[in-house]
Formats: C-alpha cells, sequence, structure tokens
C-alpha cells in the first residue's frame, strides 16, 4: 500500500475527486499531514506488530512521507490514518464534517487498540502503604 492510496481514501471520504484542480492544495498538504497521522498512531502500531508476530519496523523521524512511497504503518491502519487524513483536510471548509471524520479514525484506532490481546506479565515491584 502506498500513500497514494491512502491520500485517494482520504479525498474520497472528503467527498472529492482524486486528481482534479480543486485537490490540488490537499495533494500538497497530505504528505505532511499523513506523516502526522503516522507518527501519532506509531506507538500502537508496534504494540500490533508484536501482538500478532509481525517484524518491527522503525518509523523515520520525517515530517513528510511522499505520496510514492509505501505507508510505513501496518495496513490494518489504513483506514484510520485516511480518516484523520480527510478530516484534517476539510477542516477549515467543512468543521462538522472534518469533526465526523475525525471521531471515526478515533473509533477506528479504538478497535484496534481492542484488538491488542493482553500479556500477563510478573509485577517486579511492590508497593508498601
Amino acid at each position: 500500500m502506498t500513500n497514494y492510496e491512502i491520500y485517494c481514501s482520504a479525498i474520497r471520504l472528503a467527498s472529492e475527486i482524486p486528481d482534479s484542480d480543486a485537490t490540488q492544495d490537499y495533494e500538497d498538504r497530505a504528505p505532511y499531514l499523513i506523516a502526522a497521522a503516522a507518527h501519532r498512531y506509531a506507538p500502537l502500531d508496534v504494540s500490533y506488530r508484536r501482538a500478532h508476530d509481525l517484524d518491527e519496523q522503525q518509523l523515520l523521524a520525517l515530517n513528510c512521507f511522499p505520496l510514492t512511497t509505501s505507508f510505513p504503518l501496518s495496513d490494518i491502519f489504513a483506514p484510520a490514518v485516511s480518516s484523520a487524513v480527510a478530516g484534517m483536510l476539510v477542516l477549515e471548509e467543512n468543521p462538522k464534517l472534518s469533526d465526523q471524520l475525525l471521531k471515526m479514525a478515533d473509533s477506528i484506532i479504538s478497535d484496534i487498540q481492542q484488538s491488542i490481546p493482553f500479556k500477563k506479565e510478573k509485577i517486579l515491584s511492590h508497593y508498601v502503604f
């Protein structure tokens, strides 16, 4: 999956048509917004990968992920990032839609968090009151 696919999904969620003249500003901002969302969800991606025995991936400390590069998180995060990016893209033009899209992203992330199994660990320190 590429960042361009994430961008196209975000544009469709924002009720726009990809590659139109009206979305040029969105396309210019999308690499930065994808990077912001990916960095926000990166710690959860680490937990998700560990829980599902997937290869760990080091997220580069970049403030821009070009649209031609691969999406840096597990594919399960794509809908959340698309929703978050769409919400950020339309924030000024349509605050109500933006709020709905950002809530949708939070809901997807909540579902992912709940799908990660907890591991029992020994308590290594004891507190005395």
